[in-house]
């Protein structure tokens, strides 16, 4: 089990991350609600979930904030009531806010293993090499991609010879341009 107190992993656990590992939010965040704001992970090598953690003053005062799924799915903890806890749900779940985060828990990830390793590696550091190739596996590398990877330029094509660009002016009823008419005076 994690050490939260120190903030260092033993190496024996399944958990990566620290909570002296902290990240900010990127650009695309409500900088004013929290742009100033540390946060860290919580790895778990077993399921492959990120859980996003708001750091306090001390661990007892730490807010979990969401977790990323296998898929890098984001889910916001419990109702959103506004605050800090929109502006992070709305951050986590955008496209660059979940790019820039899984791209930061890989990091995290090959940090721990190289200094700690975990239960994948018996517990024992692995090299920069190993490592990066354990925190892609944790971390698939389609965690956090556009859902909709398809090429829009191929649905537009210039209209074919011979193609009708003229439909006539039809309208129900008949005398709607005379209706329309009375209707204004």
């Amino acid at each position: 089990m994690a050490d939260y107190g120190s903030g260092t992993m033993g190496t024996i656990d399944h958990i990566l991350g620290s909570r002296d590992e902290v990240f900010k939010p990127g650009p695309t965040a409500d900088q004013d609600r929290i742009g100033n704001l540390d946060y860290y992970f919580q790895i778990d090598e077993n399921t492959n979930k990120i859980e996003v953690k708001r750091k306090g003053f001390t661990n007892i005062n730490d807010v979990k904030v969401g977790t990323y799924d296998e898929n890098g799915k984001f889910s916001c903890r419990g109702e959103i009531s506004g605050g800090y806890h929109q502006a992070e749900c709305e951050y986590f779940t955008s496209k660059e806010g979940s790019k820039a985060t899984i791209k930061q828990a890989k990091i995290v990830a090959k940090k721990d293993l190289q200094e700690n390793g975990s239960t994948r590696t018996r517990g024992e550091p692995i090299s920069a090499d190993e490592a990066a190739e354990e925190a892609n596996e944790i971390i698939p590398t389609n965690t956090g991609k556009d859902e909709n990877t398809g090429d829009a330029t191929k649905a537009v094509q210039p209209d074919r010879e011979g193609t009708r660009n003229d439909f006539g002016t039809y309208m129900y009823p008949k005398n709607l341009h005379v209706i329309r008419r009375e209707t204004q005076l």
